[in-house]
This record gives structure tokens, sequence and C-alpha cells, in this order.
């Protein structure tokens, strides 16, 4: 019984446990230092009420994209290299009346970054469009028991 206890202690060590509600969120709120504003192109909100946005990138340009969800995908493709990014695309609510297109990730200390390659994005092509980023653990399918 010795060796079955000792291996158990010894796997329970190798284990990594997250909080009660499963939260593997990389750093907090508090890692983002972008201040909230007016941006050349674009403006950073955080009072994002009612949606799962954490932090919306507001695109001030005067072109709005035929279709929203490629744009999302387009952006995707420039944001690509974020290894935290495990969701994007669509249409979706972001923090203002109308849709836009959203990133989501798992790393609170990517945000900032994240901000400024949306932010340089949106001015280049002179969107006017919202980008939503949601920082929230990866989803896990739950079995049905």
């Amino acid at each position: 019984m010795r060796p079955v206890a000792a291996a158990l202690l010894f796997l329970s060590a190798c284990i990594q446990f997250h909080d009660d509600d499963g939260n593997a969120v990389i750093g907090s709120r508090a890692d983002m230092q972008t201040p909230t504003g007016d941006y050349v192109g674009y403006r950073v909100v955080t009072a994002c009420g009612g949606t799962w946005t954490d932090v919306g990138v507001i695109g001030t340009g005067t072109l709005e994209p035929a279709d929203i969800a490629a744009a999302g995908e387009e952006l995707h493709t420039r944001v690509a290299d974020f290894a935290s990014i495990w969701g994007w695309g669509g249409t979706s609510l972001v923090c203002e009346p109308g849709i836009g297109t959203s990133i989501d990730l798992d790393n609170w200390r990517d945000v900032d970054a994240l901000i400024l390659r949306i932010g340089d994005w949106l001015r280049e092509r002179d969107y006017k469009l919202q980008v939503g980023i949601s920082v929230d653990s990866i989803p896990v399918p739950v079995a049905n028991t």
C-alpha cells in the first residue's frame, strides 16, 4: 500500500490545480496599462457593461467594412503571433451600440500590445469598426454525467 500512496502523492504534485471556477487567466486587469481615451485612428474604452467584452478598441475612421466577419479574419492574421489568443472573428456586441468583431485571449499581460496592434490596423484601414477584447480562460468541454 505504501508504494501506491507514494505514487498518488507524487502524481498530485504534478497536477496543476486552478481556482474553483476553472480560471486559468494569466495576470489581472491591473496588468493593462493603456489608458482609456482617444488615439490616432481609434479609441480605447473599458466601460463595456452588458457584454463579455473587457476592452473595446473602437476605430474612428470613415470606412465601415462590408463584411465584419471577413474583417475579423483579416485582423486575426495581423495578431496571430500572440500565443494567448484562443478565439477571434465573427460579429459580436462590443462596448458601444452596434456590432463589431472580437478577439479572445487568456493573458492580461498581452492586452497592451494587442491594443496597439489592433489600433494600427484600424488606422491603416481607416475603419469605423469596434473590436472587442475579452480576457478569459480557454473554454473546455464538460463531460455529461
